[in-house]
This record gives C-alpha cells, structure tokens and sequence, in this order.
C-alpha cells in the first residue's frame, strides 16, 4: 500500500534515492510494535511513510530557496534516539523525533500552545529553542507549510 503523504508530496520535493540507498523498504512489523510501545501517540504520518519505506532522505528540487531537507528516521533509530542524544528526553518532555537534517533534529510535539512540527539544533535540544514549522508531518511535506513560502520560512 502506498504511502499518502509520499503520494502527496509537495511538487518541489523529490526523494533522493541516491541518499536513501537501495535497500529502502517497509519498517520491520517488530520495530512498529517495539515503537509504538514505547511511543504510543507516534504521529499517524510517520507511520504511512514507514510502512512503506523506513529510510526516505526528501529535499527541495535543484535549484529551489529557500532549501528544505529532511532524512527520515527508521523505527529503530528513533528508539535508539534517546540513548544518542540522553539529555533530549529531559530537556524536550513529549518530543518525537522522526528526522533530521544536519545538525538539526525534526520532531514532532507540543510546546507553548503549539501543536506539530518543530526543529531544533540536537545539541542544544530544549523546547524555548526550537523552531516551530508546522501542524503536522503531512503539512509540512504535503503542503510545504513551514518552508514553501507557506507560513514561516526555516
């Protein structure tokens, strides 16, 4: 079954193949179960992308500004997360972490009456300084809120 949010990827987005590797496929239906216990509110859209694909690395066409990029995280990289980054729970309480993009984290959660998607530098990684992007996964990819001259630029 084809994923929603990849069928409706906004028009300036493509998926680096190169990047994601040849290997992309479904999550693992354990690494689901073994997430979504230990995320049981992991957001609806992360989970259409990874049920079909567990690694997707996305960015703006050529050529497009401002530039967007995004490498998706697998299940298992998002369980591992906490332990990488260990202060990340405590610093940023709710948070989900589902990408990244350099050094910079994307995540989704709730802060300061703020709902959806936000980035933040992984080394600082507290919630006063995160950036919010947009209400959810969908939006952001789907209909460019958040870096397509829709809502606030990154």
């Amino acid at each position: 079954m084809q994923s929603a949010v990849i069928r409706d990827l906004h028009s300036l987005l493509r998926i680096n193949w190169a990047e994601s590797g040849n290997e992309v496929g479904p999550a693992d239906p354990s690494e689901l179960v073994e997430l979504l216990a230990a995320y049981p509110h992991t957001p609806p859209d992360y989970l259409d992308i990874v049920r079909q694909y567990d690694f997707l690395s996305i960015g703006t066409q050529p050529g497009h500004e401002p530039y967007f990029s995004l490498s998706l995280l697998p299940p298992s990289d998002v369980l591992a997360w906490s332990d990488w980054y260990s202060w990340l729970p405590e610093t940023m309480p709710g948070a989900f972490f589902f990408g990244r993009d350099g050094d910079m984290g994307l995540l989704t959660g709730e802060y300061d009456g703020m709902v959806g998607v936000f980035k933040v530098e992984i080394s600082v990684g507290t919630w006063p300084d995160a950036s919010y992007l947009a209400p959810s996964i969908r939006a952001l990819l789907c209909e460019g809120t958040g870096w397509a001259n829709v809502g606030e630029p990154l």
